[in-house]
């Protein structure tokens, strides 16, 4: 077990970083078939217990390529196997998927929910999340084909579920472990920059855009930044 935290701003909204509580740091030993989210739905669980107005959830350093099953089953969705077991913690589990059970799916804030990533991988395929970020995890070639496939199986059965929109997933992963889209009373939106402006990456370090867009004084994240203590440098 690790204490994670999340943050309360004055506005309402709830902040909620999954590295804290599901990230590659925090591994003792790498665990890429097994490494799992539930910390996070843990924790995204405590901040809606305070009922928030909005969620903002942190996505990136993961451990985990389970999809955000993990998670999802700490708010109260199941994922069960052909004998109606809950599938075991991790990426690997989801070759057994079988059956996902949405009706106890804990509800959004009544803003939404807005996932904050800086990766654009999809799901699955050759340049999928479990190809482009498993071996950082510790996954060999042989266990990204297996993570790769678990992920496929998931967005397959998820497609025919019109609930699967309530995942926060249409589906593209959560972050590095992306959630490319947000809910917004009940509706999954296209992402956008938090700003409302997509910036000009082309040619440029996208930290560096990034970082500069963050300190400028007229975005009300850099206030977030700010008023969290940390600095921000080149």
């Amino acid at each position: 077990p690790v204490l994670a935290r999340w943050l309360a701003l004055g506005d309402g909204t709830a902040v909620v970083e999954l590295a804290q509580s599901s990230g590659l740091p925090l591994m003792p030993r790498l665990d890429p078939l097994g490494a799992h989210t539930r910390g996070l739905g843990e924790v995204i669980a405590d901040a809606l217990d305070a009922e928030p107005r909005r969620l903002v959830i942190g996505l990136g350093g993961s451990a985990s390529t389970d999809g955000g099953t993990g998670c999802l089953t700490a708010l109260g969705a199941r994922f069960e196997d052909r004998s109606g077991r809950p599938l075991r913690p991790g990426g690997a589990g989801l070759l057994d998927l079988h059956r996902v059970d949405l009706g106890g799916l804990r509800g959004t804030p009544p803003e939404g929910v807005v996932c904050l990533t800086d990766v654009s991988a999809p799901l699955s395929g050759g340049r999928g999340a479990a190809a482009v970020f498993g071996p950082q995890k510790g996954a060999t070639p042989h266990d990204v084909a297996t993570l790769d496939a678990g992920l496929a199986r998931l967005a397959g059965i998820l497609g025919g579920d019109r609930g699967g929109e309530r995942l926060l997933i249409a589906h593209r992963h959560l972050g590095d472990s992306g959630c490319r889209h947000h809910l917004v009373d009940g509706r999954v939106m296209k992402p956008k920059f938090l700003g409302g402006v997509e910036p000009d990456l082309a040619g440029r370090d996208r930290r560096e855009v990034l970082a500069k867009w963050l300190a400028s004084e007229k975005d009300r994240w850099a206030k977030l930044i700010k008023a969290t203590g940390f600095k921000l440098e080149q």
